[in-house]
Parts: structure tokens; C-alpha cells; sequence
């Protein structure tokens, strides 16, 4: 798809309530990226939750990824309950 030679991204919707939920509950596994179509977003979650869980059960210092990534997740919820859905309860996120 161009508009005047110009490519455009194709936008992927997703229901802000399922984000949110799957956010919360699968945040670190990064389903909720998965289910955007962010799907480099989605593996980076879960490549770094995997490394910081073996980091946590053989070092014990995993805890500290594991952290960052929840707060990463955390921003991800807020910015999604801040956005604006359209009619049918879809956003772009």
C-alpha cells in the first residue's frame, strides 16, 4: 500500500481490554505484543524473560531483568488504558 510513492505502514488493531488483560497476566511472555503484531517486540520479551529466568535460577540475578521487564510491561498497560478506543473497543497500539 503507497500514497503518493510513499509507503505505508499497515495498522493492526487490537481490543484494549484483551491487551490490558493479556498484559497483565502474560506481560513478561510478551503475548500482548504478540497479539498487537509487534512481533519483534513480542520475541525481545520473550527472549529477555527466559534469560532472566535462567540468570535468576542459577545466579539469583535475574530478579533484576525480570524487574525492568515488568516495569516495561507496566508502561505498556498504562499507555493502553490511556489511549483512546474507537467504537468497537479497538486501539492501535
Amino acid at each position: 500500500m503507497e500514497e503518493n510513492n510513499i509507503p505505508v505502514k499497515p495498522v493492526h488493531k487490537t481490543n484494549k481490554v484483551i491487551y490490558i488483560l493479556l498484559a497483565f497476566f502474560f506481560g513478561l511472555l510478551g503475548v500482548h505484543r504478540f497479539v498487537a503484531g509487534h512481533w519483534f517486540a513480542g520475541t525481545c520479551y520473550l527472549v529477555t524473560f527466559g534469560i532472566g529466568s535462567l540468570l535468576t535460577l542459577f545466579f539469583g540475578l535475574g530478579f533484576i531483568i525480570l524487574g525492568v521487564e515488568g516495569l516495561v510491561c507496566l508502561y505498556d498497560i498504562v499507555k493502553a488504558a490511556m489511549t483512546t478506543a474507537d467504537d468497537f473497543g479497538n486501539i492501535v497500539i
